[in-house]
């Protein structure tokens, strides 16, 4: 099982810092040991963000756990977030 971070930096780095401190934090009381943390930025553009998140979800096989500091990053609206979900739940991939 592989445990991978997800980190979307909405204003700068220091965002990015404090979500990946919340992620750590949240595996070390769960006993679990991120594998990897993926970084995202929702400056970039819509396209670049599609592809980062095809390649997380290609990345991910079932067992696999995805830990979001904020599920709203997953995508640019409601329906992309259901969407991401329900591709993660196919996999069998959980999501937290």
């Amino acid at each position: 099982m592989k445990v991978i971070g997800y980190i979307c930096a909405r204003r700068d780095e220091k965002d990015a810092q404090e979500r990946e401190r919340l992620l750590s934090g949240y595996a070390r009381q769960q006993n679990l040991q991120i594998n990897e943390i993926v970084r995202d930025s929702l400056l970039t553009d819509k396209e670049n963000r599609k592809r980062q998140m095809d390649a997380l979800l290609e990345f991910l096989d079932d067992g696999d756990l995805l830990l979001v500091a904020d599920m709203s990053c997953l995508g640019l609206n409601m329906l992309g977030v259901i969407h991401i979900i329900n591709q993660l739940s196919e996999k069998g991939a959980e999501i937290v």
